[in-house]
């Protein structure tokens, strides 16, 4: 459960962080409407893309309060159709955790344990509405009620998904002036959120095929997991 609720998040968090030339502010009782296809718009129009991010836990358990250890950041790169790769950094600057998948097989490595888990992505994968508009294949409009509490930054867009789904609902924080994605949040269906916050995001960089693949290092046990849905 935990697995799949990480993979929602990965998946609908980076998937807005698009660049373009900016636009006008929308004033209209229609806003929010118009802020997705803004950011549908700037994603569709990108290859792939690099970011740093920050990420934050809130656990339900804890009323809202950070878990220890919660906190964590890193680099995310991602390219169509279907790769990405996540990778953690503890704060002393070394290798913390990574996940990153060619679209055919996807790795969770933790090095610290020297472990390594191996799932096979299966036909569907990225079936699910965010997934899909993470790589250039979704509709915001059709897979979400978006709604916006205010027009005037900041613009913070709520997102219920229209089919079941392992999450609750999302909230994304929009640039007004670029319709980048600043912060998203996954919530889950126990009442556990997930955010991401990304800056530096760099668009088009053409990352090599092996940013996306994993050879274990010699040592680290190997666990065949589950298919990934």
């Amino acid at each position: 459960m935990r697995l799949v609720a990480f993979l929602c998040c990965l998946f609908c968090v980076a998937s807005a962080n698009a660049a373009g030339s900016a636009a006008p502010v929308p004033q209209a009782a229609n806003c929010a409407t118009e802020h997705a296809r803004r950011v549908q718009g700037y994603y569709n129009a990108i290859s792939d893309l690099i970011a740093d991010f920050e990420q934050n836990s809130e656990v339900a358990s804890l009323e809202g309060k950070s878990l220890g250890g919660g906190e964590s950041r890193g680099e995310v790169t991602l390219a169509k159709p279907g790769k990405m790769r996540w990778h953690y950094k503890n704060t002393d600057g070394s290798d913390a955790s990574l996940v990153v998948t060619d679209g055919k097989v996807l790795w969770i490595y933790d090095p610290e344990a020297r472990e390594a888990q191996r799932f096979s992505v299966e036909e569907g994968f990225l079936s699910g509405a965010a997934m899909q508009f993470l790589f250039g294949e979704g509709d915001l409009l059709q897979s979400f009620v978006i709604t916006s509490k205010s027009c005037q930054p900041p613009v913070v867009l709520s997102l219920l998904p229209r089919e079941a789904a392992t999450y609750e609902k999302l909230e994304l924080e929009v640039d007004v002036k670029t319709g980048q994605i600043v912060e998203s949040a996954v919530f889950d269906i126990v009442g556990n959120v997930t955010r991401v916050r990304f800056s530096n995001v760099r668009t088009n960089q053409s990352p090599k095929q092996q940013t996306f693949t994993f050879d274990p290092p010699k040592g680290v046990r190997v666990l065949e997991a589950l298919p990934a849905f």
